[in-house]
């Protein structure tokens, strides 16, 4: 019986790991796109267009997937986030412009969060998320829209 039941917990694992690979349509399951010249590795976050672009980007997909959460009931309306880890993330220009200068592009990030909330009680407790954030950008940062997320 405990065979079957580890047979049928891996299977349940791998069923939400390629749920949560298509969920997310913009970046492949190792978080690449497939034409993607501007990978962004962990621990070698940089700039890769002109500008503060990626800490911007960083910045709405934080935000963006906390609001989320909160509608969804995922974590308190008084949770705050206190820290955030850039686990990797990776950068396509959807419409090049010249000499390699994207127009527009998708950033996509997969990040731990940490978020402070407090009880009924008023005592502090912390929660950690794991998020995977798409967000589009126009080059001279006129428009910034998260698209889809994915929260574990």
């Amino acid at each position: 019986m405990s065979r079957i039941s580890l047979l049928a917990g891996l299977l349940l694992i791998l069923c939400v790991s390629q749920a949560a690979a298509d969920e997310v349509l913009d970046c492949q399951p190792d978080f690449t796109y497939p034409r993607s010249s501007y990978p962004i590795r962990a621990g070698k976050f940089k700039e890769v267009v002109k500008g503060n672009f990626i800490n911007r980007a960083f910045d709405v997909a934080v935000k963006t997937a906390t609001i989320r959460m909160k509608e969804e009931g995922l974590i308190r309306l008084t949770c705050k986030p206190t820290w955030t880890k850039k686990v990797y993330g990776c950068f396509n220009s959807v419409k090049p412009g010249t000499m390699g200068k994207q127009i527009t592009g998708m950033y996509a990030f997969k990040y731990r969060v940490e978020f402070t909330c407090l009880r009924k009680d008023r005592i502090p407790f912390s929660v950690r998320r794991t998020i995977l954030q798409n967000v589009y950008t126009k080059r001279d940062g006129t428009y910034w829209s998260a698209t889809h997320g994915l929260v574990w």
